[in-house]
């Protein structure tokens, strides 16, 4: 079909249109309501909300039906119809919505207050007197990049798509200072857009595009509760508020109207445990699978946000009448706070088999001072050299007190640690299986393995230590309680540093400190970590 086009239309097409799309969408442009109802389209909370925090590369985490497809798309109209050689693309994950979406915009053209040029094909809209495009599809029914000129894309539920890498092909077909948005709602823990999402939290490049260059993109998150229209009558003030709905109130300013909303919302869903991926109050809830975190969400936000950054990484090595470091940007030992000279320290540590593949050995160090952890290291190491390098990592830290978990191959650390003659090995008041070296981690209902989890959520929530290591948070986040009850990672997920800051958690309530006069000794030297303070006592083989 074609659209025709008036006079007056020529006389809108001022500089601030151009500027600001938004003038011209919400003087002339009208949408269906929820209701099916034609109304002006007027930017809802959310919309107005993020419409000036808009950047050239958009990642955004959301709440189900907050408008973000409906704000991009007209803005894409708007766009097309004012300024000369636009190609525009809207990507959607399936083929129903891509049709929604499509009459959507073919809606909003027809119903404008001024007539707009467009010419409407089976899945293009072209506006010939600005020789400009929109197209919108499908996830891998178009390959891009193959001589397309981009300059705006918008690509919804990008985490629920069957082919994600077709991105790099759109990326490579922007020309400069183009824009794009990459939006969707979360679909699990450890797909591409979850390791996109965190990616661009650490500032790092999220794409790398064939001839090498990185994009960033810029995080928006938007939660259920900054949707207004999410709530019912409250005729009285709810009393039984828990827990978690306090610290929404807290923290979010969520009102009982929006919590008796949350509450009817997720009775009536079929799997009221994925209501927190649906509609999440803050981004870590949002890559739930299922199950609730075991973990105080809230708490470890805290957490991360006091995090102190790492001083130095690097990797410890034995150099014969020293404890040797190496500064390295890929090293797995992160230093957050040297030791100070009198300071008093004690090492979690979780051993695993060493291969690449599989769960990494983990060692904490925890400053008896003040319970806040000052270095951890992590990586994939043989079980005997593991010991090593708790010695090593012990010797720096004025000879911290060991504490390797010693089921399975952490029976061959903690013998590889007692044959180097290391003089601060944890041992257990009581022998099980015939030794007392280092922590014994039973199962069941009644084993240390819920003391060292219920010890670790105690410390989060209660700030009874301070966490420092991003992954600790990290894999905190991705421990859950699953169907049967029992408390594990997600699937690609990690708990090796949860074990550490459970056992750390469990040292340092036993621990009795004396406090001492203390200072930080001069340890960092042009860019490496001096030892000379700590001449090992024994003789290890890890170089």
């Amino acid at each position: 079909m074609a659209i025709s086009v008036s006079q007056a239309r020529a006389e809108l097409l001022t500089d601030k249109i151009k500027v600001d799309p938004r003038f011209l969408i919400e003087s002339t442009f009208y949408i269906l309501n929820k209701e099916s109802r034609l109304v002006p389209f007027v930017f809802n909370d959310v919309q107005s909300h993020y419409w000036p925090r808009i950047t050239t590369r958009d990642l955004v985490l959301k709440s189900r039906k907050e408008g973000f497809t409906t704000i991009r798309l007209a803005r894409m109209v708007a766009k097309c119809a004012t300024i000369p050689y636009r190609r525009a693309i809207v990507v959607s994950h399936e083929e129903e919505s891509t049709k929604r979406i499509l009459s959507r915009a073919v809606e909003m053209i027809k119903n404008c207050a001024i007539n707009l040029c467009a010419k409407v094909t089976e899945s293009t809209i072209s506006f010939p007197q600005m020789k400009s495009s929109l197209y919108i599809g499908t996830a891998g029914a178009k390959a891009f990049g193959r001589g397309d000129d981009v300059t705006d894309y918008h690509l919804t539920e990008f985490a629920w798509w069957q082919k994600p890498d077709l991105i790099t092909g759109i990326e490579e077909a922007c020309v400069k200072d183009s824009e794009g948005c990459i939006e969707s709602t979360a679909h699990g823990y450890g797909n591409p857009f979850h390791m996109l999402w965190v990616k661009s939290d650490k500032g790092e490049a999220g794409i790398i595009l064939p001839d090498g260059a990185p994009r960033k993109y810029a995080r928006h998150f938007y939660g259920w509760w900054q949707d207004n229209t999410l709530k019912v009558d409250c005729t009285r003030p709810l009393t039984d508020v828990n827990e978690y709905e306090r610290n929404l109130k807290t923290e979010f300013g969520v009102t009982d109207s929006q919590l008796l909303w949350r509450r009817m919302k997720k009775e009536s869903m079929f799997d009221p445990s994925l209501f927190e991926q649906e509609y999440p109050a803050f981004c870590e809830e949002a890559f739930l699978v299922s199950g609730a975190m075991v973990f105080d969400a809230l708490a470890l936000a805290k957490h991360e946000k006091t995090a102190r950054p790492v001083l130095w990484r690097g990797e410890i090595i034995d150099k014969g009448d020293r404890v040797g470091m190496e500064p390295s940007d890929r090293g797995r030992l992160s230093v957050y706070r040297v030791p100070s000279r009198n300071g008093k320290y004690v090492i979690s540590a979780d051993v695993a088999a060493g291969i690449s593949e599989g769960c990494f050995s983990v060692a904490d160090v925890w400053d008896l001072a003040n319970n806040e952890q000052v270095a951890q290291w992590r990586g994939h190491v043989a079980p005997e050299l593991f010991g090593d390098v708790l010695c090593l990592l012990g010797a720096y830290y004025n000879y911290a007190q060991l504490v390797p978990e010693v089921n399975n191959h952490g029976l061959t650390t903690c013998t590889r640690i007692q044959d180097n003659q290391y003089p601060n090995l944890y041992r257990r008041e009581k022998s099980t299986g015939g030794s007392d070296l280092g922590f014994y981690t039973s199962p069941g209902r009644q084993g240390t393995k819920i003391e060292i989890i219920n010890s670790a959520r105690a410390a989060v929530r209660e700030f009874s230590f301070k966490i420092n290591s991003l992954q600790t948070i990290s894999e905190m986040r991705s421990f859950v309680k699953l169907e049967n009850d029992e408390m594990d990672h997600m699937p690609g997920a990690f708990s090796d540093c949860v074990i550490t800051a459970g056992i750390g958690a469990i040292m340092l309530a036993k621990s009795e400190y004396i406090p001492e006069e203390t200072h930080e000794s001069d340890r960092i030297i042009k860019g490496r970590v001096s030892s000379r303070m700590n001449i090992p006592k024994f003789r290890t083989g890890y170089q």
